[in-house]
């Protein structure tokens, strides 16, 4: 019979693809692709709803940026979201030497992803550098650089000020993530080495397309258990629907940070997940008392009783519940409200405040925003619920960056910002607050709320402390510095296909942790 040679190379064509698909499944190839088609899926796909300023632990400024770095950085200890427990990381064990005092021991087998070897130097530079880093003054303050002592390549002690019982859990935070001396050197600027981090974390930085997506890749040489996924790309998808959409057909595989509407839209998803878990945020409106009608406590006060917050905050944040101070429930020394400290909307009552204060004919007052559609929302909500009590609120949108500078600088008269806990002790709360401190940026000032917190950091006991942070929380339930709106839970959207989502109460989920089903 005769062939066509047309028909010929066809079929041949056909036969040495088939052949290729063979080798491709044997031998595990790196293409992404289902599992109908026998390739490895390689590649996993995160989406952000805003772009990292810096990749730098104690310079970042948002969560995200918090999101990226614990992928390349790591501390001297971790904590385990399972277990709630303080666990080894870089450091191998430690002890108490003295009441200000910890060695620890660094593993030997730890390198940066540039190849340098980690050692003690590193974590000094670390802690150098960190007590000089405005952004995350509040983690390295309690830390005294000058009793810093390295005994050898792999041992280093750190101290602190004065006697510290949290000592530990703020080296859980994510602004003490070791970095690279050598790196940071030789970048010759934090913004360069922002730009390109270096730790020696199970993810290595790649590259960074600005406005689109941060590339990394797995850590070959990294000391622990090696990441399932061999890439992982972090994609700035700023709109809220094009997130979820994305999730729901398959471009990426994690959506972070889902907003009330697109929970309501994957509901019932066939190809998604709805993940939630408890976590250290707080969504509020704070007040500074530098703006001369902000200073009256009866004015905060009615700017509370003159709100819904049941229905505002449902609309703008969907997830979690109404916050009744700032500490969230989920933190140890949280306590719930005393008796008469419960602000259900009561506009009468913030109308008296108001002509009590002498504020009966109102005034004017600018609501600074980032460019976040859950915080503009709620903003407008907030200015329109004030003009009932005569407060004529205008809403300003700022660029994020630019707003934590006017926040700094004591610029704003009201604004609205997430606060997360650096971990489960009430002393983060007390930097917020307290009159001299540094990230106290809306001029509060309550000298018996300072000495409170000043008697917790020193208290050794648990009880006693977390009755100093029980009794911090009523006075600022009454002083009103903030009108806490909302304690969210961590949302994410995730593919069927995956599991094992690190459930981190500050939103830093490590993603070396998920796996195919």
């Amino acid at each position: 019979m005769k062939v066509h040679k047309r028909v010929l190379t066809l079929v041949l064509a056909l036969v040495m693809l088939l052949a290729l698909a063979a080798c491709g499944g044997e031998s595990g190839g790196e293409e992404t692709g289902g599992p109908e088609t026998g390739e490895v899926k390689d590649t996993i796909t995160v989406a952000v709803n805003a772009e990292p300023s810096v990749l730098d632990p104690p310079n970042q400024q948002s969560a995200t940026a918090g999101m990226v770095n614990v992928q390349i950085f790591e501390g001297l200890v971790r904590l385990d979201n399972e277990t709630g427990e303080i666990v080894p990381c870089l450091a191998e064990s430690w002890e108490q030497i003295d009441d200000y005092t910890i060695r620890f021991h660094l593993r030997d087998d730890v390198y940066f992803h540039d190849g340098s070897k980690l050692t003690a130097e590193d974590v000094k530079f670390t802690f150098d550098r960190g007590a000089v880093a405005p952004m995350k003054a509040m983690i390295f303050e309690p830390f005294d650089t000058s009793k810093t002592k390295i005994i050898d390549e792999n041992t280093i002690e750190l101290g602190t000020k004065d006697v510290f019982p949290p000592f530990l859990t703020y080296l859980t935070n994510n602004a003490t993530l070791i970095v690279s001396k050598n790196a940071v050197e030789a970048a010759g600027s934090d913004e360069v080495f922002g730009r390109n981090p270096v730790g020696t974390g199970a993810y290595k930085f790649v590259e960074w397309i600005a406005g689109d997506r941060i590339v990394l890749e797995r850590n070959e040489e990294y000391w622990g258990e090696l990441p399932e996924f061999k890439n992982l790309v972090i994609r700035t998808i700023t709109d809220d629907t094009t997130r979820a959409m994305a999730l729901e057909n398959g471009e990426i595989d994690i959506a972070y940070k889902l907003a009330p509407a697109q929970m309501e839209m994957l509901a019932g998803s066939e190809t998604s997940d709805i993940v939630s878990f408890p976590g250290y945020a707080t969504e509020y409106c704070a007040l500074n008392e530098a703006y001369e009608p902000l200073s009256d406590v009866r004015v905060r006060q009615a700017m509370r009783y003159a709100l819904d917050l049941d229905t505002m905050t449902e609309i703008a944040f969907g997830n979690g519940v109404v916050a009744d101070g700032p500490v969230m429930p989920n933190i140890s020394c949280y306590v719930p409200p005393a008796e008469g400290q419960e602000y259900g909307q009561d506009i009468e009552k913030a109308k008296a405040l108001m002509k009590e204060a002498g504020y009966e004919n109102g005034f004017d007052l600018t609501i600074a925003v980032n460019e976040n559609i859950q915080r503009s929302t709620m903003a407008e909500m907030l200015a329109n619920s004030w003009k009932e009590i005569g407060i004529n609120a205008t809403v300003q949108t700022i660029e994020f960056s630019t707003l934590v500078e006017d926040m700094y600088a004591g610029n704003t008269q009201a604004f609205i910002m997430g606060f997360t806990a650096g971990g489960d002790d009430g002393s983060f709360f007390g930097d917020m607050f307290m009159t001299d401190n540094d990230s106290n940026w809306i001029a509060y000032s309550n000298p018996e709320l300072d000495e409170l917190f000043e008697l917790a950091a020193v208290e050794m006991d648990p009880e006693v402390r977390n009755g100093y942070y029980a009794e911090a929380q009523y006075i600022l339930r009454e002083d009103m510095p903030w009108i806490s709106l909302r304690f969210t839970d961590n949302i994410f959207g995730m593919s069927k296909e995956l599991t094992g989502l690190d459930p981190d109460p500050e939103f830093y989920c490590e993603f070396r942790f998920v796996k195919s089903r």
